[in-house]
């Protein structure tokens, strides 16, 4: 079983969004509504990407706690079995 993979969080397209946005605004008339909509998509974009990472993050620490050995202190494999003790 592999650990959750973290996405490779770019921020590009919603930093672009805001900053088109704010020289939209800049420009006046009917832009500010125009720049205001791109300003508020490049904040709920940038959310969204944050709220993936950090639910991947949690999942990956929720892996690592389950696939955690309290007699050595090493990330196991789920089916690792403790060595027996020939008798």
């Amino acid at each position: 079983m592999q650990p959750p993979e973290i996405p490779n969080a770019k921020y590009t397209w919603p930093v672009g969004l805001i900053v088109v946005g704010g020289l939209a605004i800049t420009q006046g008339g009917g832009a500010i509504a125009l720049g205001a909509l791109l300003i508020a998509a490049g904040i709920v974009m940038a959310a969204a990407i944050r709220n993936q990472v950090e639910a991947a993050e949690a999942a990956l620490a929720e892996w690592k706690k389950s696939h955690w050995c309290i007699g050595c202190s090493n990330i196991r494999e789920p089916d690792w079995r403790p060595p027996t003790e020939a008798a």
